[in-house]
């Protein structure tokens, strides 16, 4: 008997024993799981001895993935039930149409509350089924039901995208954020499409565009601003084409107004980060400015010289907006800047503005004598500040004062035209070339801590520029004393070919001179565009004794130009 309770009271132990390690293994589980997070359970969190079956803790969270994932698609099924179930009841006249869009809306606007307020995987399915299900609902509105204007429609798509946007700025998910955009971009030009008034829809892409750039900026998803400033500028676009048809089938004024936000949002915007938050210039700025820019001003200009209103309007805040640049440029960004990238980016921008002030509020042609005016002053600072950036832009003023002036098109005409009487010089371009040329006799403005090329592209433009106005004077002036009237082809061509000639020797020895270095990079050339020149056009026109005296001249000039230069 004894020897049974014995047995017994030892059986008893060993089952206390087996309790009391169960025990601990179960402590030792649970402690592994608050400090792992229900991922895996390493061997040290448990008594010695005891082991963890590999394929259990490698399968636990793949089948807790798939699990998740499954629930999460019912929960979107059912949340579109509910978005059809409204639907069925609007269409069989239960809920009057208004009465149903308004209720889609506020029921789709509901799940992107939910989303703000889930996290992960569970906030991007409510985000996109609330998009999924009232960027439709707002097409339909406006076209099939006709509950909601243009106005009303580019409104809640404009409240959804910016909505929708926020949430993935909060939840950090830049994928919601490009579907809200891209949805956006889609809806808005399929409504501006069926609907036929592209005004409002224009509005709200600027205004998305411009969420999604500070959206961008925050969160540091700089592809999120390209897509929605193309369609911002496309639209934008549009609405210029539609206001300058006969009829005009967009509001004149508003679109003006619609050119002047596109370059207002976009450049502030820019300006905002660039010059008050110190940060960097980068290939979107510089490339969406000069769209703004090109689309904005050449947009309003069509549209008011189509309707026959004033461009003093769009004139003088480019003006007042240029000459602000310049003052923050050579202000605020030179001295917390220096002369880097922003520096060049604002500089230039300026020089946009202000030429596009004067362009437009200055009459034809005398814009062009003031903008050379100003090229010389500018290239006049240059040289007193030794500034090259002032000397790029004085160059570059000359150019367009040329164009603007006549030269341009009186040079080819000149030597690329057939004529019967030779073209005549307007007075602008006598001031054009006397500014080009003086401009050119300022010394060279260099700074060592920016680069020569600068200086070197201001400087070729002004000798283009001189160099092109003067040869085609001169043609001009010897075609009036040789030829007479009917004008004979062939002499002309000759003509053209002994002032190509003429010039490239000339520019040699100009070019032989530090100061006028730039001339000779012309010689070479202005000699390939005179051997083409004879291939094309005197073997075709002239006779045998004009031929020979453009061969030969063009001859001399082969032999003597390159000698000349080398002396230099």
């Amino acid at each position: 008997m004894a020897d049974r309770l014995s047995l017994i009271e030892a059986k008893l132990h060993e089952m206390d024993a087996s309790i009391a390690l169960l025990a601990r293994r179960i402590d030792g589980l649970q402690e592994a799981l608050r400090q792992s997070g229900l991922e895996t359970i390493t061997q040290e969190t448990l008594e010695p001895g005891v082991s963890v079956a590999p394929a259990v803790a490698q399968s636990e969270p793949g089948r807790a993935d798939a699990t998740r994932l499954i629930v999460l698609v019912g929960r979107t099924c059912i949340v579109f039930g509910g978005a059809f179930l409204l639907r069925a009841l609007t269409e069989s006249g239960r809920v009057p149409s208004s009465t149903g869009v308004w209720l889609g809306l506020a029921y789709g606007l509901t799940w992107l509350i939910v989303a703000d307020r889930a996290r992960g995987a569970s906030a991007m399915f409510h985000g996109i089924t609330a998009l999924l299900i009232t960027l439709p609902l707002v097409l339909e509105a406006a076209t099939r039901f006709q509950v909601l204007t243009s106005v009303g429609s580019a409104i809640a798509l404009g409240a959804t995208g910016l909505a929708a946007m926020a949430v993935a700025w909060r939840q950090r998910m830049h994928e919601l954020a490009g579907a809200a955009l891209l949805g956006g971009i889609a809806t808005s030009f399929a409504l501006a499409l069926v609907v036929g008034a592209w005004a409002p829809y224009a509005l709200l892409l600027i205004v998305l565009g411009i969420g999604a750039l500070w959206i961008g900026y925050a969160r540091d998803w700089p592809w999120l601003a390209w897509p929605a400033a193309a369609a911002a500028t496309l639209a934008t676009v549009a609405v210029a084409v539609r206001a300058s048809a006969t009829p005009a089938r967009e509001e004149p004024l508003l679109a003006l107004a619609l050119h002047a936000l596109l370059i207002a949002a976009y450049l502030g915007s820019f300006l905002l980060r660039v010059v008050l938050h110190d940060r960097h210039v980068g290939a979107f700025e510089v490339t969406q400015t000069a769209v703004a820019l090109t689309v904005g001003l050449v947009g309003a200009f069509t549209v008011a010289s189509a309707r026959g209103l004033s461009t003093v309007s769009i004139g003088i805040p480019a003006l007042i907006a240029g000459t602000v640049l310049y003052i923050q440029t050579f202000g605020r960004v030179a001295a917390r800047r220096g002369l880097g990238r922003t520096f060049y980016f604002t500089g230039m921008t300026a020089l946009a503005l202000t030429l596009a002030g004067i362009s437009l509020l200055v009459p034809a042609p005398w814009q062009s004598v003031v903008i050379a005016s100003g090229s010389l002053a500018v290239g006049l600072l240059a040289w007193w500040v030794r500034h090259p950036m002032l000397a790029l832009q004085g160059g570059i003023s000359a150019v367009v004062a040329a164009a603007q002036s006549g030269l341009v098109g009186m040079a080819t005409r000149t030597w690329l035209g057939t004529f019967d009487v030779w073209p005549s010089i307007a007075a602008p371009i006598w001031v054009v070339l006397a500014a080009a040329a003086t401009a050119l006799a300022i010394p060279r403005t260099e700074r060592r801590e920016e680069p020569a090329s600068l200086v070197s592209a201001a400087r070729i433009s002004l000798a283009v520029a001189a160099a092109v106005g003067l040869a085609s004077v001169v043609l001009t002036g010897v075609g009036r004393l040789v030829t007479d009237s009917p004008i004979d082809r062939g002499v002309v061509a000759t003509l053209r070919t002994v002032v190509l000639a003429a010039a490239a020797v000339a520019l040699a020895a100009g070019g032989r001179t530090r100061r006028f270095a730039e001339l000779g990079w012309l010689v070479y050339p202005i000699l390939a565009i005179g051997a083409l020149k004879i291939l094309g056009e005197d073997l075709r026109l002239s006779d045998p004794a004009t031929l020979f005296v453009a061969l030969a001249l063009y001859g001399v000039a082969l032999i003597a130009a390159p000698k000349v230069l080398k002396r230099a």
